[in-house]
């Protein structure tokens, strides 16, 4: 069976280093082993590929050739709450390591973004005041494996604005100056210079980075960020994030202005994108994805809500969702007939494909279920009749 999302795939380039001059285990008793005086590189490297899922590309491999001693793989369909264990001492990452103390040591991922201006035809009508990442909206996704270094330069080549780049929900411990909110933990990065920052990734999940400056991420600079690592419920196969966002087909610069007359009008939003993509009133079909996965799988679905004005409840007709993670949080996996997302946040969640009701809501003949995203009463800045509903969401 197949779901309609609206998803674009994008690529990004990795580079993977060994640099990191030390790691910490956690061994069970809440205490740091420091391993001094460098690494002994075993002959057989622990790599292994992250669950990310084919319709991202090409694996993604995650690797801690770093990390002394017999370490292997222990995340399987049947088991994910495990990352990798020793097999010589029984240590293991998982949902119960403290990451706020500990985390495995892997490798540096360095990636490279462009902020530009770019027109943006995300549901049919063209919004001449985008702003994106590498020339495309949504932004590249980012992708680590807990414990590696994230490396990302920024070239800003807007003409008039300066830019910082807010990594939502990353936990800076050691490294404030690289939260990227400009006036607060840096500079803005002005036209034509760049800024790497660089911080470890000792949290997993999905989250999202977007610029922190005025009102550039409305205009679309914006992009999901995923740091595998372990899940407190089982899954067959992962799929690419799901950004869910309200959308204008006019700057929100333009709509700031506005609001500053004499007799101002509020800013109203215009449709609904997912991964950047929708359809307006008289433009569809304007743009659409078919997201296939095979019955009786179960499938990681990594929600984020990347709007600016509008609360919303997502749901896929006839499926529940076990819900496994939220904000970088594991949590105890529990089930839900819809998940209710609000501005900024995100959710891990697992989608068991198979349908719960087939006598009085049987499967359609050609077995596509529809993805609905509708807006919360009193949460949404849609003018009057004119709020996203099931009908328009593909």
């Amino acid at each position: 069976m197949g779901f309609y999302d609206a998803c674009k795939a994008v690529a990004v380039s990795v580079t993977a280093i060994f640099t990191l001059p030390f790691h910490l285990i956690n061994d069970g008793s809440n205490q740091a082993v420091l391993s001094p005086g460098g690494f002994h590189i075993r002959k057989e490297n622990l790599t292994f590929p992250a669950p990310n899922g084919p319709d991202s590309g090409p694996e993604f491999i995650c690797d801690y050739s770093n990390l002394q001693g017999n370490w292997t793989s222990c995340s399987t369909p049947d088991n994910r709450s495990c990352w990798i264990r020793n097999s010589d001492t029984g240590q293991e990452f998982n949902t119960t390591t403290d990451y706020e103390n500990f985390a495995p040591t892997g490798i540096l991922r360095e990636y490279y973004l462009e902020v530009d201006e770019m027109e943006i035809n995300g549901d049919g009508v063209l919004n001449p005041g985008g702003k994106v990442f590498n020339q495309t909206y949504p932004g590249p996704w980012i992708k680590a494996c807990w414990g590696d270094t994230i490396k990302i330069t920024i070239k800003n080549k807007l003409q008039y604005n300066g830019t910082t780049i807010h990594w939502h929900g990353i936990r800076q411990n050691g490294t404030m100056e690289m939260d990227g909110v400009n006036g607060v933990t840096q500079c803005p990065i002005a036209p034509g210079d760049s800024f790497t920052y660089e911080f470890k990734a000792v949290q997993y999940g999905t989250s999202w980075y977007h610029s922190h400056y005025s009102l550039q991420y409305a205009d679309g600079l914006a992009g999901p960020i995923t740091i595998f690592g372990p899940s407190s419920s089982n899954f067959d196969e992962g799929r690419d994030p799901i950004l869910i966002t309200d959308w204008s087909h006019h700057s929100a610069f333009e709509a700031w202005q506005r609001e500053l007359v004499p007799t101002p009008s509020l800013p109203k939003m215009d449709s609904v994108l997912i991964n950047g993509v929708g359809n307006y009133a008289g433009s569809y079909p304007h743009e659409r994805f078919n997201m296939t996965v095979t019955k009786g799988k179960k499938y990681i679905l990594r929600v984020i809500n990347t709007s600016v004005d509008t609360t919303w409840i997502f749901s896929i007709d006839n499926h529940n969702f076990t819900v496994m993670s939220s904000d970088f949080v594991p949590v105890t996996p529990y089930n839900v007939t819809h998940l209710v997302i609000g501005i900024g946040q995100r959710y891990h969640i697992v989608l068991n494909a198979i349908p719960t009701d087939t006598d009085s809501l049987p499967a359609s003949a050609d077995g596509n279920y529809w993805i609905r995203t509708v807006t919360a009463d009193d949460c949404q800045g849609f003018e009057t009749g004119n709020a996203p509903d099931e009908f328009k969401i593909l």
